[in-house]
């Protein structure tokens, strides 16, 4: 999927995603989500998941800071479990896993 992002001073960014979900054991769901974005600096990573919660960049991208909080909610109430891999300039890997269902 790609989407165009509105920014400041750039009329629209490309941003390519890859969605990945594979079994990693019989009852777990792994799934990961990929882009190819400007990255999460690691101080920033264990706050993203916050309420409310927006990144130094947020005055150029829309939003209220709930996505990434209702999702921790939404897998945690499943008993899953969600994070981030980023580094600045480098994109992010976002990854949860769900148990499924027998």
């Amino acid at each position: 999927m790609v989407l165009a992002v509105p920014l400041r001073d750039v009329e629209y960014c490309l941003l390519h995603c890859v969605f990945d979900a594979t079994l990693q054991t019989p009852r777990l769901l792994r799934c990961t989500i990929q882009d190819n974005g400007v990255g999460i600096p690691p101080q920033q990573q264990q706050r993203l998941f916050e309420l409310y919660y927006r990144g130094v960049h947020s005055r150029y991208m829309p939003g209220l800071g709930l996505g990434l909080y209702l999702c921790q909610q939404i897998i945690k109430a499943h008993q899953g479990k969600i994070g981030v891999i980023s580094q600045p300039g480098c994109g992010a890997t976002f990854r949860f896993t769900l148990p499924v269902a027998a």
